[in-house]
């Protein structure tokens, strides 16, 4: 796509430091594809929207349970995760990665990827999204 994830929940940028208050975080928001329902299992609330000139995208994800197979996304850039509650499965390549509440994982997001809960329970994660300027 060209832009960093982040470039469509921007809202008033901040040059300075950005503060994300609990009371006052932004709605969730589903990233999907007209061509597709990608990542139509994931909500993703921006922890860092109106930073400005930002690299890096801090996201609390809530990833509900799926019962179709969804599709692999593959994306310049570099991907961390950290599990905050329930459990998760990261499709990576051909490998396949079973986290718990504790665990994480970082990876190149060029290679194809799925982020997925790791049973019948919706899982929250931090996730950090890293796209090149």
């Amino acid at each position: 796509m060209g832009v960093r994830p982040g470039t469509f929940l921007d809202d008033s940028e901040e040059i300075g430091p950005v503060v994300t208050r609990h009371a006052d975080s932004s709605p969730t928001v589903t990233f999907t594809s007209h061509l597709t329902d990608n990542n139509s299992h994931m909500d993703f609330s921006s922890l860092a929207a109106r930073k400005a000139g930002r690299n890096m995208e801090p996201f609390l994800i809530d990833i509900k349970p799926v019962t179709e197979t969804e599709n692999y996304s593959s994306h310049e850039g570099e991907e961390f995760l950290f599990v905050l509650e329930g459990a998760i499965v990261v499709h990576y390549g051909k490998e396949r990665y079973e986290l718990q509440k504790g665990d994480s994982i970082y990876y190149d997001s060029i290679v194809n990827h799925l982020v997925t809960a790791g049973g019948n329970s919706t899982a929250k994660i931090l996730g950090i999204v890293y796209s090149p300027a």
